[in-house]
């Protein structure tokens, strides 16, 4: 077997052990999405990906927890608008303000562009403390193709949705410095790659990782806790 084909072959076989385990995490923790809710200055909001739920975090979060011990999330199915969706997330954000001061959102995929949409609102939201998107179409992906009757595809790249994130993006600069995106170079469902970048912001690209592979992987926990502690500390 050639160098190339053995890589490729442990990619697929790390991104499909990913699948498994964010399905298993997702049928046997139901009960425990709401634990770890508590009062205090600094709080992580997770915002899933599509078909999944919170608990596809688990295990970033038990390595933010030696640290933290702040914890909420958003979920959602896909049965209204992705900007419905987006106006749910700042509701939420907003009902975050009794318990936390400063909230930093988590999102990975569809939740990290929900999470973009919410910081490129108009008048933005008081409190939140950064963002960290995880392989987030935040300039769509031609996989939205793939799903043309339903709301997915509001992804594509030259659609009406990505186009008006493309065109406030400037309303992101008074984060600047307290957002860091993260490309999964291995990515299937963010096509291409780069397209959860934000070149005018921090970012990391992994290449031994795809698309859901990235949540589970203890380079990216730890860039990700990295960055989540420096958003704390800076106050």
């Amino acid at each position: 077997m050639s160098k190339h084909l053995r890589r490729h072959s442990q990619w697929i076989a790390r991104e499909a052990a990913a699948y498994a385990k964010t399905g298993l995490l997702a049928a046997v923790s139901k009960n425990r999405r709401s634990e770890g809710k508590s009062h205090g200055e600094f709080g992580v909001l997770f915002v899933h990906g599509v078909a999944a739920n919170a608990t596809q975090f688990h295990s970033l979060r038990r390595s933010l927890e030696p640290e933290l011990r702040s914890f909420d999330d958003f979920e959602y199915g896909l049965r209204v608008s992705i900007p419905e969706l987006a106006l749910r997330l700042e509701r939420h954000i907003e009902s975050l303000a009794a318990r936390y001061t400063r909230t930093l959102l988590i999102g990975h995929s569809l939740g990290g562009l929900l999470s973009a949409m919410v910081l490129q609102r108009e008048r933005p939201l008081p409190g939140i403390a950064g963002m960290v998107s995880i392989c987030a179409p935040l300039h769509g992906t031609h996989r939205s193709k793939l799903a043309p009757k339903t709301s997915l595809s509001l992804l594509a790249p030259d659609g009406p949705l990505i186009g008006e994130m493309l065109r406030t993006r400037d309303r992101l600069e008074p984060y600047r410095g307290r957002i860091l995106t993260i490309t999964a170079k291995r990515d299937a469902f963010v096509v291409p790659s780069d397209s959860s970048r934000l070149d005018t912001h921090e970012h990391l690209e992994f290449e031994h990782v795809g698309h859901v592979a990235t949540l589970f992987d203890d380079e990216v926990q730890a860039a990700v806790k990295r960055f989540v502690l420096k958003a704390r500390d800076k106050g």
